[in-house]
């Protein structure tokens, strides 16, 4: 007797193709990769936010001398500048437009160049010399913002007579976009974090 071939005919196949391209299409849509993704550049923004506090914090807890938050001891800059830092730019920037900033499209303030940005010792984004905390500087260099996009940036502002700081970053995710408005600060489209009362720098 003639043995019979077995397999699966075009039609059985055409299934099985459409089956699984409905499966990945469900798992794309569910699991939204770009969403994932700007989670990921969240967590990293409230990572360093939480990192940059503590080094400053050691500092106020630990330094002989009173720290120069603005890197200025003949002058309160705090009063007048926020320093900025992204991805793309860094520098500080007139507090009045602190709120409304896009780092790559703002006239004025002096930028620092990219390659000394990231510096603890005082001529990074942030103008405080982190060294003098006891031990030495407690993170190797400043973070920055993860996204290069212009409207992303970590800002710093203090109060230098107070010994007062906050740090802020412009969260992109829709997890964690809602930490903004119930963070304790003073403006709902920033996370803010740091020791000023009421976060209103």
């Amino acid at each position: 007797m003639e043995k019979m071939k077995k397999g699966f005919t075009l039609l059985e196949l055409l299934i099985v193709i459409g089956i699984i391209a409905i499966l990945a299409t469900a798992t794309v849509l569910v699991l939204n990769p770009a969403e994932l993704l700007r989670e990921a550049r969240d967590s990293q923004r409230l990572s360093d936010l939480d990192s940059m506090k503590s080094a400053i914090s050691l500092l106020l807890a630990t330094a002989i001398n009173t720290p120069e938050l603005d890197g200025a001891p003949s002058a309160d800059y705090c009063a007048t500048q926020y320093f900025v830092a992204s991805s793309t730019t860094a520098g500080y920037y007139a507090s009045s437009s602190i709120y409304q900033i896009r780092p790559s499209g703002v006239a004025s303030g002096t930028e620092v160049t990219s390659s000394s940005a990231r510096g603890v010792s005082g001529g990074g984004w942030i103008k405080i010399d982190l060294t003098k905390a006891t031990g030495g500087s407690p993170i190797p260099a400043l973070p920055v913002d993860p996204s290069p996009a212009s409207d992303r940036a970590y800002i710093f502002g203090c109060d230098q007579s107070a010994l007062t700081f906050e740090l802020d970053a412009n969260l992109e995710s829709v997890r964690y976009s809602t930490k903004e408005g119930n963070d304790g600060g003073n403006n709902s489209y920033w996370f803010e974090v740091g020791t000023d009362p009421g976060l209103d720098l």
